[in-house]
């Protein structure tokens, strides 16, 4: 003969027992039951807890008990059981009559909200609140029960003296995929008290729509805690050492913390929210897409996109093809400070390093072409490489590839040294000529191949570059003003066909 619950105050023992019926009534057979097992542990009341009904014979049955035997048997029904429980701050519930919570979005379209965030992406002359074009967000829910649980226990050695104390609390998201069950932590992002009803913060929300997915039914909330007690109790389990009173032994002992040992405070089933939105760059097919999170006075959290980063602060737009490129791509056109990627940079090498540009100020600077003073029929890496080696004479790689006046004063030069050298009866004092002569001419093999190299991708961006193809107010003013001063100053006399 058993019953769930005995209490033992001064004024007798008390007996309780715990019936979990969905759909049917307790009947006068439970109550009967229940008074034999009062006789048996000698107690003359008791407490019958019930998720349903009682029939009208239970309780019939219940008051003849108190008339004939002085024995008090309380019959506590599911709207008892709620009232007794909310006396005492604890809320009971059946989990059909479960709310949806989430997480207050807050105000505002969210779409301009995750655009907003994008704007962060680095990109300059562009103004990317004026080429980004965003779709309405497709609204995603979720669902998972957000456990908060406390873990409780001291250990002692056999003197009673405390080695180890267990103690902490957490909250753990749980859902279910065919079955499985899977923890998350609770993102840093979120507050456990900004939850609030999913009708409340989401309107247009179906709750109906994930109440029949797994981790939601009651079945299921019941297994995911049992399985995250285990695991929390796994995790504070711990070997420690200690000494003896006397501090002269060392002991060791593993400390296990079982799932007795965690309290789960409360399960509230959570819609977690995503938002998808789709965002294109004018006058080009890219498209990208972000899911997101938002929550009230906070900026959108990001969780994934077709972006190289969900990170806007790791990103910038290449204003020359209107890709999204991780900074490690950026180059900022020498000129403007335009940010352009690798592939669309323009170089112009000098006599030490090189320079980038946009295609606008490349076509500015250069004309038509990087080297107009070499003949045409010398731009290609094998006059170079020739020049190249006549450029062991001082200013011959020079006067070969058809810069006279500069080659001539490097052989004038090579020359007056060369004598002046004999004199001296040392030739070492026209190696400066050498050296000037070697890296002018390396200068223009590299301008040679870069030249070839820029037509190429100057082709390609005469047709797409979006500094070309956007009107002046999507630029920045500073940017606007600083080009039109340069352009009445400098105009271009060659015009790229």
């Amino acid at each position: 003969m058993v019953v769930d619950v005995q209490v033992d105050p001064k004024k007798g023992r008390i007996c309780s027992e715990c019936k979990h019926y969905r759909a049917g009534r307790v009947g006068r057979p439970v109550v009967q039951k229940f008074h034999s097992a009062l006789e048996y542990f000698n107690s003359s009341s008791g407490v019958i807890v019930t998720t349903g009904n009682f029939t009208d014979e239970a309780y019939s049955y219940a008051r003849s008990l108190r008339g004939k035997f002085n024995v008090e048997i309380e019959l506590w029904d599911y709207d008892r059981l709620k009232g007794e429980a909310l006396k005492a701050g604890i809320v009971v519930t059946r989990s059909s009559e479960l709310k949806w919570y989430t997480f207050n979005p807050g105000r505002g379209p969210v779409n301009e909200r995750i655009a907003k965030l994008l704007h962060q992406i680095e990109s300059y002359p562009l103004l990317l609140p004026k080429i980004l074009e965003t779709e309405l967000p497709d609204l995603t829910l979720s669902p998972f029960i957000l456990y908060h649980y406390v873990v409780d226990k001291e250990f002692k050695t056999s003197t009673g003296r405390p080695i180890y104390h267990a103690h902490g609390s957490g909250y753990a998201l749980a859902t279910a995929l065919n079955g499985q069950i899977t923890f998350n932590q609770l993102p840093e992002y979120f507050r456990y008290a900004e939850i609030v009803p999913l009708e409340k913060a989401i309107p247009e929300a179906d709750p109906s729509m994930l109440s029949a997915i797994g981790i939601s039914t009651p079945n299921m909330i019941e297994k995911a805690g049992s399985l995250l007690k285990e695991i929390v109790a796994s995790n504070y389990s711990r070997r420690v050492s200690y000494t003896d009173s006397a501090g002269r032994r060392v002991y060791e002992k593993f400390c296990v913390v079982k799932p007795k040992h965690v309290s789960i405070i409360s399960a509230i089933r959570l819609a977690y929210h995503t938002w998808k939105v789709e965002f294109h760059i004018k006058k080009t097919s890219k498209t990208y897409w972000v899911e997101a999170t938002v929550k009230k006075g906070a900026d959108p959290l990001i969780t994934a996109s077709n972006m190289p980063s969900n990170n806007p602060h790791e990103l910038f737009l290449c204003n020359a093809c209107g890709e999204i490129l991780p900074k490690k791509e950026l180059k900022r056109c020498k000129t403007c400070n335009a940010t352009i990627c690798r592939k669309d940079t323009l170089t112009i090498p000098n006599y030490i390093g090189s320079t980038h540009h946009c295609d606008i100020c490349y076509q500015q600077l250069t004309g038509a072409s990087l080297t107009p003073y070499i003949p045409e029929e010398k731009r290609n890496s094998e006059a170079a490489a020739k020049a190249l080696a006549l450029s062991l004479i001082p200013g011959i790689g020079d006067l070969y590839l058809g810069k006279k006046k500069h080659g001539a004063a490097i052989l004038a030069a090579g020359i007056a040294l060369l004598a002046a050298g004999a004199l001296k009866l040392t030739p070492l004092i026209a190696i400066p000529a050498w050296i000037i002569s070697i890296i002018s001419t390396l200068r223009e093999k590299r301008r040679i191949q870069a030249e070839k190299e820029n037509n190429i991708k100057m082709e390609k961006l005469l047709k797409t570059s979006l500094l070309r193809k956007l009107p002046a107010s999507h630029y920045h003013p500073e940017y606007i003003k600083k080009m039109t001063k340069k352009l009445t100053k400098h105009p271009t006399k060659q015009k790229w066909k």
